[in-house]
């Protein structure tokens, strides 16, 4: 059975009106990022298949566009929107934690992993701050993050349809990666293996976060004085 957090259960926990609209607001951007993800993924494979009958010959005589290149510029587009929509959906983490319990302004630009990990710490919520730490390391995080940070700072990697390789499928070239932090280089494949970050670490993070809250606040009110 999949996890799945409660959103009135996670807002009741904040009593400030601003910050419960912008806790809404984070969590309902979590299900909207995962629609985009499943809308780009499926538009990269639709743009993908078309690409290799372009090459050929082989389209639908129907078919208006004829060029190769413009289904190559397709699915390259909805690759890296894919991969953008889903780091923004992880990344929204460090936000939804300052907004439960960090000190930071709402809307502070410094919210990051470590001002995340930092406000759990001083919550004793040493799990929790166990869960970043085990994301930071994981490969697929590694090169989703360098991923994003390249294509959106300095420059679009390759992406080599494979179309005169033999392969046939999609891949990054690892040399456009700093470090060498490309572990799974075939495109679909990196599509499918980020993507399963999302329940393991997200959904289950804000749930267990949200138990963690209710049951410190529920302890604390059982202990004040009538």
């Amino acid at each position: 059975m999949k996890i799945q957090f409660n959103k009135e259960d996670i807002l009741a926990l904040i009593n400030d009106i601003d910050k419960r609209e912008k806790l809404k607001l984070a969590l309902d951007s979590i299900v909207r990022h995962q629609l985009y993800c499943k809308f780009h993924y499926e538009e990269f494979n639709k743009a993908f298949n078309f690409h290799g009958l372009a090459m050929f010959g082989e389209l639908p005589s129907e078919t208006e566009m004829k060029n190769p290149q413009y289904y190559c510029c397709v699915f390259e587009s909805h690759a890296f929107a894919f991969f953008r929509a889903l780091h923004s959906l992880i990344e929204s983490v460090p936000y939804i934690v300052n907004i439960l319990i960090g000190r930071e302004k709402v809307e502070s630009r410094h919210l990051n992993w470590e001002t995340a990990k930092n406000s759990l710490n001083k919550r004793g919520a040493y799990t929790l701050e166990n869960y970043i730490i085990k994301l930071k390391n994981e490969p697929a995080y590694k090169q989703l993050d360098n991923l994003v940070n390249i294509s959106k700072h300095r420059r679009l990697p390759q992406i080599d349809s494979g179309v005169f390789s033999g392969h046939a499928t999609a891949k990054f070239i690892n040399k456009e990666f700093d470090y060498n932090t490309c572990h799974e280089l075939s495109v679909p494949a990196f599509m499918e293996e980020s993507y399963q970050i999302i329940e393991p670490f997200v959904v289950k993070f804000v749930f267990e976060l949200a138990e963690y809250l209710g049951q410190s606040n529920s302890h604390s009110h059982s202990h004040k004085k009538p």
